[in-house]
């Protein structure tokens, strides 16, 4: 048994604990994961002292010197500040508080390239982070130290570099934004939908030349022999339905878009549309173009195949736009027959900076077409005239 002398000491000892911890509690609060951090004052000098105190107890506590770095630069010690940033990433290199503190000193001081970086580790280790980080970079891609850093991120496979450009497509200037897409597709990277929507937003900001060479720069080398005025005439490839390449609008029930075997065309692959019959009010299929003013000619063949409609349908060229002025049409197509061959004379004026090759009923600027039966094409062509 102890003797009362020890009892008295243990009890001393087990006093001076409990008050220890009474008073490290009524200055120290928890976070959820059970993190201690300090209770200091909110702003003012005190708040400094403070947390200069803390760290004087430890050093490594990443949360207070992130919390010093903005206290000093709030103060107008934006040095001191950027020296607690980088002494807390020395510590927590992908550190949450640490990356997005220094990359928001990084840009106020003009240093944009740099902070671009520290977003770039924010958001590869924090996917959260896109809902607030994506405006930021959209800003910045107006800034050249930021484009080229984010071009050179492009250039390299990225876990967030696709999503970026999909959020910025309709937001940010196309030609910045198609920059990026650029060095992705010349990495291999770039996807369908990317190159769908930055070219589709060129085009409809009028600059049609650099769509049409940002499209040509995301094809794969193989393909570069199907450029002409039209790409893909002889559908010998299935379109990617994107850019300058066909694009089908067989989304609904009234017209069924494919690129099957044929017999009887120039190649070992056609275009076959089937009309349903049902209520229709768009072009089967399209492909836009970028043709420099002057004379142009159309060729291709088809082959209807029972086609039933008022007037038939036939292929138009247009200058792009809602009320597209009228370059060009086929004869119709009706009712069935073997193959043949077509050709039309295109002028394309000055004023028509982009255009759209498409079928179509006749008749379709008037209202709804109703349609049925199948048509055949091959070959489609257009050749410069002198």
């Amino acid at each position: 048994m102890l003797r009362a002398g020890a009892w008295r000491v243990v009890f001393l000892a087990m006093t001076f604990v409990l008050l220890w911890r009474v008073i490290y509690v009524n200055a120290v609060v928890y976070e959820d994961t059970n993190r201690p951090v300090l209770r200091l004052p909110a702003e003012g000098p005190a708040l400094a002292t403070g947390l200069r105190s803390a760290l004087d107890s430890n050093p490594a506590d990443v949360a207070t010197l992130v919390r010093l770095g903005l206290s000093m630069s709030a103060g107008g010690d934006e040095r001191a500040g950027a020296r607690a940033f980088d002494a807390a990433l020395e510590i927590a290199p992908i550190d949450r508080s640490a990356l997005r503190a220094t990359a928001a000193l990084d840009a106020r001081q003009g240093r944009v390239g740099d902070a671009v970086g520290r977003m770039d580790q924010h958001i590869r280790n924090y996917g959260d982070s896109r809902e607030w980080a994506f405006p930021l970079l959209a800003k910045w891609l107006a800034v050249p130290s930021a484009r080229a850093r984010l071009e050179a991120l492009a250039a390299r496979p990225s876990p967030w570099m696709g999503q970026f450009l999909m959020s910025a497509c309709r937001d940010v200037d196309p030609l910045l934004t198609g920059a990026l897409l650029a060095r992705r597709a010349t990495a291999g990277l770039a996807q369908r939908d990317e190159i769908a929507c930055i070219t589709e937003r060129m085009r409809s900001t009028g600059h049609w030349d650099a769509a049409y060479q940002l499209w040509l720069n995301t094809l794969p080398r193989d393909r570069l022999a199907d450029v002409g005025y039209v790409f893909n005439g002889s559908f010998e490839h299935a379109p990617s339905g994107v850019g300058f390449d066909w694009i089908a609008d067989d989304r609904g029930s009234a017209q069924l878009v494919e690129y099957p075997l044929a017999t009887g065309g120039e190649g070992r692959r056609a275009l076959r549309v089937t009309w349903t019959g049902k209520r229709g009010a768009g072009p089967a299929v399209r492909q836009y173009l970028a043709l420099e003013p002057g004379r142009y000619e159309l060729t291709g063949f088809a082959r209807p195949e029972a086609l039933q409609s008022v007037r038939g349908v036939h292929w138009t060229l247009r200058c792009a736009g809602e009320k597209g002025a009228l370059l060009g049409a086929t004869p119709r197509l009706l009712g069935s027959s073997e193959w043949e061959r077509f050709n039309v004379a295109i002028q394309v004026p000055g004023q028509c900076a982009g255009q759209v090759l498409q079928l179509e009923p006749v008749g379709l600027a008037e209202g709804t077409i109703f349609v049925s039966g199948k048509a055949w094409f091959d070959d489609l062509r257009l050749a410069r005239v002198n």
